[in-house]
């Protein structure tokens, strides 16, 4: 009986924690020291890049359908561009690299998908909207403006050899001079700053667990995030009431074998 409460508790967070918005944000492997070149993703930049809040990307933050980039980076900003948002979903990306090139090379490189993301949202930046790519290793992605300097940031937006399979359109917020939002509290910052967030729906992955990583033009910040699914709140339900089920059959057995 006391294994059942705690397996029924279990069912009960996970019901619970299906609710509501987490930060989903893991580290993106690359980080030397502490401060802006830290393992933390709030105030850190890639190593050798400029430093501040207007280049930080800080969280990525899921909340049911809706995913969500938050950070001091403006994501509607023309002097260098946001990158196209990418996924996998089959748990073979690749990202992360500490090592720097001490020259770095200049200029955009189109590649195959090295890097193993199986979707992108290739987004307009003007309007929000996006159509949704399904993309193998055979669909070309560029690189960021120094493809060998920080080799951890790349891929940064989608070229072609994919197939649309959706569009969608994606909301921005503004907090200015705010260190806290409904999307986290950063309290990292030695200032109030102001933040950014852009929202998406990734419903059309069907739920299921997931890496994502966004980046800019310069590839002066790398984000990754890593979403694990859980059964769905009705699952979880039927899946409650089948131990309750199982439990009630298994004391009326003992009570007849006692009789």
């Amino acid at each position: 009986m006391k294994a059942l409460k705690i397996l029924l508790a279990v069912l009960i967070s996970l019901f619970v924690s299906s609710a509501y918005a987490a930060n989903i944000t893991i580290y993106d492997k690359m980080g030397t020291g502490n401060g802006w070149y830290g393992a933390q993703e709030d105030q850190s930049v890639e190593p050798g890049m400029l430093t501040g809040q207007q280049w930080d990307l800080e969280a990525f933050v899921k909340n049911g359908s809706n995913l969500t980039i938050v950070g001091g980076w403006n994501f509607k900003r023309t002097d260098y561009p946001s990158g196209d948002i990418f996924f996998d979903v089959t748990g073979d990306a690749k990202w992360g690299s500490d090592s720097v090139s001490p020259t770095p090379s200049y200029g955009h490189q189109n590649n195959p998908n090295v890097w193993g993301y199986d979707y992108v949202l290739d987004m307009d930046w003007s309007t929000g909207a996006y159509n949704i790519i399904s993309i193998t290793g055979n669909a070309i992605l560029k690189t960021t403006l120094y493809p060998n300097y920080n080799l951890g940031s790349n891929p940064w937006i989608y070229v072609s050899g994919g197939t649309t399979v959706g569009s969608g359109i994606a909301t921005f917020e503004t907090f200015s001079n705010n260190n806290i939002t409904p999307y986290g509290t950063f309290l990292g910052e030695t200032n109030n700053n102001t933040h950014y967030a852009l929202t998406i729906d990734d419903s059309f992955l069907g739920g299921r667990s997931y890496i994502a990583h966004f980046t800019m033009d310069c590839g002066n910040d790398d984000l990754m995030g890593q979403y694990t699914a859980v059964p769905e709140p009705a699952t979880l339900l039927l899946l409650g009431l089948g131990l309750v089920g199982l439990a009630g059959a298994r004391r009326k057995f003992k009570k007849q074998r006692n009789t």
